[in-house]
């Protein structure tokens, strides 16, 4: 979908609207907390895959560290808001030991209202992942989570969201240039900076996206694995780390970022 729509999501007699950030059921808005919201909407936008608890955890709290109690109570909340009786899962269901899955059958309603910030392409570049570590073996591990990192965010809204190619990224391997001015060399909007550090057969992956005009963090994270396969594990985190970007630079989150300033 393009940029220049406003996106919403319906399901039986609910409706859910990013930009204004609300629930509404039959018109009517309910009241939900922030996390709530944020709980919905991720489960929502992956309607009938299981999301495990600490996938959810990850896009609610993103740079905090909660327990597991914290995320039941929005799921209790949303059951309660939605209007689910007890064992009646009709929108949310638990599976055990994986997580939550969102059960209702969801339409995408889109609409020409423009969103603030978003009518324009936004340029993303992912700086070279850095090998922190002393083993200079491993190079090519952090080589290939970026070549994978810049492929899948390519291929997300290629309209929307610009990612600059692989080439012309590498030449910023172990560059001392300040963000700024890789952004003006680069016209890019914002900026994925990555480590990865090795202790043996464990690997820890680092990584944030920052907004360039006022060097504002609006994401990061850290992930440990101890990886069976490097294909495979090179294709995960970037994938789970595109999935976080996506969210941080859709159209309605840039929206609300634009209208809070």
């Amino acid at each position: 979908m393009s940029a220049e729509h406003f996106v919403s999501y319906e399901f039986d007699r609910f409706r859910l609207d990013p930009g204004k950030r609300c629930l509404l059921r039959d018109g009517v808005p309910l009241s939900l907390t922030s996390k709530a919201f944020d709980t919905l909407f991720h489960l929502i936008r992956h309607q009938g895959q299981v999301v495990s608890k600490q996938d959810l955890m990850r896009a609610v709290w993103p740079d905090t560290i909660v327990e597991e109690n914290n995320l039941n109570q929005n799921i209790s909340t949303l059951r309660r808001v939605l209007g689910e009786t007890r064992g009646a899962n009709l929108y949310i269901a638990t599976v055990p030991g994986k997580g939550y899955q969102f059960l209702a059958r969801v339409q995408v309603i889109a609409s020409s209202e423009p969103e603030a910030e978003a009518s324009t392409p936004v340029t993303l570049a992912v700086l070279p992942f850095e090998n922190l570590s002393s083993q200079t073996d491993r190079n090519y591990i952090a080589d290939g989570l970026t070549e994978e990192l810049i492929t899948t965010l390519g291929l997300i809204d290629p309209e929307r969201l610009r990612v600059i190619g692989r080439t012309t990224m590498m030449s910023y391997l172990h560059t001392n240039k300040p963000l700024s001015q890789i952004s003006e060399e680069l016209q890019a909007a914002y900026i994925v900076e990555s480590s990865m550090r090795a202790e043996g057969p464990r690997l820890r992956i680092t990584s944030k996206l920052i907004r360039v005009r006022d060097h504002v963090l609006l994401w990061s994270t850290t992930y440990d694995s101890q990886p069976a396969s490097i294909l495979e594990f090179q294709q995960e985190i970037s994938r789970t780390i595109a999935d976080q970007i996506r969210l941080r630079l859709s159209p309605e989150r840039l929206s609300i970022l634009a209208r809070r300033q």
